[in-house]
């Protein structure tokens, strides 16, 4: 439905008329109607049946077709007689913790009345600031009283934050290096002389396709044959090569979380520092800025693709020759979005832990432990020595000092 529209600006201007009209019909003014608009609010082309329905509209902020996102004209949403907030987020559990005894106690609380197997699905992600958005409508069921909503961002959404969201592509602008066949290929294949491999087999069977290498009895052609298929289950029929990018730097829709909560608390603590944009190279150091809000956000997600995912990782072996080791040490996990959902993650916040100032550190994973360097991670070491050799192809790796 999005292919004759670029824009999220040029999807909702489509259906401007219409939406616009039916706002009317319930007394909405021209400028509560453009508030409205202008807040990513939306009028969808098909119901969830695939079928035409304009009864009620959707906030493109949170996806999905529940009540938290879906407004009828006759009320809810555009019920603005009470203030915001009134069914707000400040009922949103927040506890304040000086150590990691602290967090474990505070989960177990929240979540005592949860089913035991659905506890153990919570994730965590550590901010060393509290990112928010005030939206001309905000929604009532994820905004604070002072019309604040959370925001949890993938970084590819995060250049059009503020006013720049109605102008996010519908289709996000990206393509995946790793499962771009001829720059994957120089890791998937790395310690296989595959050029004189081919100029062999030429030369002993003559025209062949790889499909062929199955049958050939040479343990560097089962080898290739081996890797070939990894490939086919793994960038064909999985989300894998986004996943790793996501963890090595580069710009998707995807949004990281970690299923360890000490892990978590080290990236509260620690602030993302850029040593030099034009690597790019950056670092982690302590967060000690007056202003810091060091927080660690637990999520309990109904879909399974983010469990989907940590189990993935966990099975990583695509490039078992060169095993990609800081996903595994950071215990990581990611969810994807779209441009109907771009902070999805937000609404599925259950829990806040707020780190005092006071926070005792003991037990929190080193730098070192969760970004190992290339001497460890072989496949950090891959990806560094392809940029060098290709650098405009890999010039989204961040190189960790």
């Amino acid at each position: 439905m999005y292919k004759q529209h670029k824009t999220f600006f040029e999807y909702t201007h489509f259906h401007h008329n219409t939406f616009s009209e039916k706002l009317r019909t319930y007394g909405k003014s021209e400028d509560e109607i453009e508030r409205i608009r202008m807040s990513g609010y939306y009028l969808p082309e098909y119901d969830i049946y695939g079928n035409g329905d304009t009864s009620y509209f959707l906030d493109s902020f949170y996806g999905g077709y529940d009540h938290t996102s879906r407004f009828g004209f006759n009320g809810g949403l555009l019920d603005e007689n009470e203030p915001y907030g009134r069914l707000s987020r400040d009922n949103r559990i927040v506890s304040k913790i000086r150590s990691i005894q602290d967090a474990f106690e505070a989960i177990e609380k929240a979540t005592n009345d949860l089913n035991p197997e659905i506890a153990k699905r919570i994730c965590f992600r550590g901010e060393c600031r509290k990112h928010t958005i005030r939206r001309s409508i905000p929604n009532p069921y994820y905004s604070y009283s002072d019309g604040s909503e959370l925001l949890m961002l993938p970084s590819y959404w995060r250049q059009f934050k503020d006013s720049g969201y109605m102008d996010r592509p519908l289709q996000a602008e990206y393509r995946t290096t790793l499962g771009m066949s001829m720059f994957s290929d120089m890791i998937l294949y790395d310690g296989i002389d595959v050029k004189k491999l081919i100029e062999y087999n030429y030369e002993k069977y003559g025209d062949y396709t790889m499909s062929d290498l199955e049958d050939f009895p040479e343990p560097e052609n089962q080898e290739l044959y081996r890797r070939y298929l990894t490939k086919m289950d793994h960038v064909l029929w999985s989300n894998e090569c986004v996943s790793l990018e996501q963890h090595y730097g580069f710009q998707t829709t995807h949004l990281d979380v970690t299923f360890d909560l000490p892990t978590a608390i080290f990236f509260a603590l620690n602030k993302f520092t850029y040593l030099d944009r034009n690597i790019p190279s950056a670092t982690y150091t302590l967060d000690d800025r007056i202003d810091s809000e060091p927080t660690v956000f637990c999520f309990l997600f109904p879909r399974q693709d983010v469990y989907y995912e940590r189990d993935m990782i966990t099975g990583y072996n695509m490039f078992d020759a060169t095993p990609p080791l800081r996903p595994l040490q950071q215990k990581c996990s990611v969810f994807r979005t779209d441009a109907m959902e771009i902070n999805w993650a937000a609404k599925h916040v259950i829990l806040e832990l707020k780190l005092e100032r006071d926070f005792n550190s003991k037990d929190i994973p080193t730098y070192d432990h969760l970004f190992p360097p290339p001497e460890h991670d072989l496949f950090y070491a891959k990806l560094l020595e392809q940029k060098k050799r290709h650098h405009d192809v890999w010039k989204s790796v961040i190189e960790y000092k």
